[in-house]
């Protein structure tokens, strides 16, 4: 553990720790751990009231009462038990040893028993001290060491393998099933901190949707069966994180699955329950049930931010609500839903050095260009399209491992190609368009089981095929047709089609066959 131990104070004094930083220092630990421990244990920060993005501070006899009942003692988080902090306060008292006790012990046992037992002793404390070794190392290795190298570009890759490497020590620790809760726990969390690096729509990731299904799968059977609220708080988090990995992916019977576990863990921190929420008003979208998805995520929309996580998912919750718009056939309330949530996310990004709102600037913008372009308005889809464009291309600059990032840059090419045909730049348009095919493609090959993958394939070369039609190459774009109705047949008769590709993706693809290919 690093930094200081809070002290306890005779005096009762109301001593006051002003910012994220002295908090974290106080307690030993980053300031995203302390910040994690107020959404999910109930960390005791204040806030200056009315004002939702206020410094934060907390006091110290607060911290200690918490850390006394056992909400700090999370796994793979250290922080001083509460018993060492009392020991901090008040000198140990000193426990007689007599001689006869002593001799006594020693004619029992006998002088060479004696020296057996000790060194039994010995040998299992060198085992335990080298085994809360490895896992404190290990567990530093998930947690501090991928925090510190996220700031650096360039590796996602190696903080990936950094983490695979301490999943793998932590569950040769764990044994078969007669491992410790706390390690459990520890491992647990490993298992879903390696599935965030593999999949997010938020951050860095290598974008492998089924190797994070597979490390949250799991991270939840570690944690089944666990007592105690640390762990059904824990299983609630891997449970949003499967539910919003399924709902993204349109596995709508295994996202109801998650959200149904979700719904009988009983209340939930406010942050989690508002994304339980939104990946519920995600699947809803898949379904083809806009209001449905209305009904769950514009309450989250409207919430005041509360926490550190608090307005990102306010964010997330305008983007659903106009996203939910959108499919609803309600484009000028899509738009405007939009641009609000793109304001947002700039004034933070202007502020804030979490990548998060980076990101989610970029998003907004192809979602308001995107739009735009779908109300028959391409010259005013350019400007913004352009902008999500180059700004996804630099990120995959920095880090071209980042999966993620190379996903946006294939979506935000096919609009911008879309909006320059349709704006009259034909060969600029047509380029954009095949580059966005070509990585689609590539992305399929390396991810053959990827159901999002086959979508964005078909995507793309139905839009490569309208853009070929607008240019007069009309063959080519009746091949491109053809192509993109096969792939979207194979993922009929596997079932992986959603109610929304059906109204959405193969509709407009069977009208542009119908009318250029008849």
């Amino acid at each position: 553990m690093t930094g200081d131990p809070i002290p306890v104070r005779a005096t009762g004094e109301l001593v006051r720790l002003r910012g994220w930083k002295d908090i974290a220092r106080r307690l030993g630990v980053d300031e995203r751990t302390v910040k994690r421990w107020e959404e999910t244990r109930g960390l005791p920060v204040h806030r200056v009231p009315g004002e939702a993005r206020a410094p934060v501070y907390a006091y110290e006899s607060e911290l200690v009462a918490w850390l006394k009942a056992g909400r700090g003692a999370a796994p793979g988080e250290a922080a001083d038990p509460p018993a060492a902090i009392e020991a901090a306060a008040v000198p140990a008292p000193r426990r007689p040893v007599t001689l006869a006790l002593l001799a006594g012990a020693v004619v029992l046992l006998g002088v060479g028993g004696l020296i057996g037992w000790q060194r039994f002793a010995d040998a299992r404390q060198t085992a335990a001290t080298r085994l809360e070794a490895v896992q404190s190392l290990a567990a530093s290795q998930v947690a501090a060491m991928n925090e510190r190298l996220e700031a650096e570009p360039g590796t996602l890759a190696l903080r990936a393998r950094l983490v695979a490497e301490a999943v793998a020590v932590l569950g040769r620790v764990s044994g078969e099933g007669n491992a410790a809760p706390t390690l459990r726990m520890q491992t647990a969390e490993a298992w879903a901190r390696l599935a965030e690096l593999q999949w997010s729509r938020d951050r860095p990731s290598l974008s492998d949707p089924v190797a994070a299904g597979r490390s949250l799968r799991q991270a939840a059977g570690l944690l089944e069966g666990l007592p105690g609220e640390a762990a059904r708080w824990a299983r609630a988090r891997v449970a949003v994180a499967r539910a919003e990995l399924m709902a993204a992916q349109g596995a709508s019977a295994d996202a109801a699955g998650q959200v149904a576990l979700l719904r009988a863990a009983g209340d939930l921190p406010a942050t989690l329950a508002g994304r339980a929420a939104l990946a519920e008003a995600g699947l809803a979208i898949w379904r083809g049930d806009d209001q449905a998805a209305l009904r769950l995520a514009t309450p989250v929309a409207r919430a005041r931010p509360a926490g550190s996580e608090g307005p990102l998912v306010q964010l997330k919750a305008q983007e659903l609500v106009a996203e939910a718009h959108y499919y609803g056939g309600r484009g000028d309330a899509a738009l405007a839903g939009y641009r609000a949530a793109a304001a947002l996310a700039a004034a933070c990004a202007a502020t804030e050095a979490d990548v998060r709102w980076r990101w989610a600037l970029l998003r907004q913008q192809w979602n308001v260009g995107s739009t735009l372009l779908a109300l028959e308005r391409p010259g005013e889809a350019v400007a913004p399209l352009r902008a999500s464009v180059v700004g996804w291309e630099r990120l995959l600059a920095a880090d071209a491992d980042d999966g993620a990032v190379a996903r946006w840059v294939m979506v935000t090419r096919l609009d911008l190609g879309q909006a320059l045909v349709r704006d009259g730049q034909g060969a600029a348009g047509v380029a954009a368009l095949r580059a966005s095919v070509a990585a689609r493609r590539a992305w399929l090959r390396r991810h053959p089981d990827s159901v999002e993958a086959a979508r964005g394939l078909v995507t793309g070369i139905a839009a490569l095929g309208d853009g070929l039609v607008l240019t007069g190459a009309k063959g080519e774009a009746c091949a491109s047709f053809d192509e993109a109705a096969t792939v979207a047949g194979d993922l009929r008769r596997v079932r992986r089609l959603t109610v929304l590709d059906e109204r959405t993706m193969v509709k407009m693809l069977d009208e542009s066959r119908r009318r250029h290919c008849a």
